[in-house]
């Protein structure tokens, strides 16, 4: 997912008593991540353009609306030959949802 235009909505099962915190974070370089912000109902998660997400309480499920970012990662050359955008290809990201406090 390395531009605006990738995108995919997934859900996972969690207990609506806790408040989640969701991060995206690059691999090898840890200190690049990005905090997703919560919306209020699933249509909401929906109606935005993504890095989003919401919990249903009736399912207990936590809907993300991830969303990729050209720029996002820092491939720092990884790969000798190949341009920044071209080398994120090599790059890994992370998914977190953790408990907010």
């Amino acid at each position: 997912m390395f531009t605006e235009e990738h995108r995919a909505i997934v859900g996972f099962l969690w207990d609506r008593d806790i408040t989640p915190r969701v991060v995206v974070r690059q691999v090898s370089k840890s200190s690049n991540f990005m905090v997703y912000e919560s919306t209020n109902t699933f249509d909401d998660l929906t109606q935005a353009s993504g890095k989003t997400f919401t919990l249903d309480p009736d399912q207990d499920i936590i809907w993300i609306y991830l969303q990729g970012q050209e720029g996002f990662w820092d491939a720092d050359n990884f790969h000798e030959g190949f341009g920044p955008f071209e080398d994120a290809g090599y790059q890994s990201m992370t998914l977190v949802v953790e408990p907010a406090n």
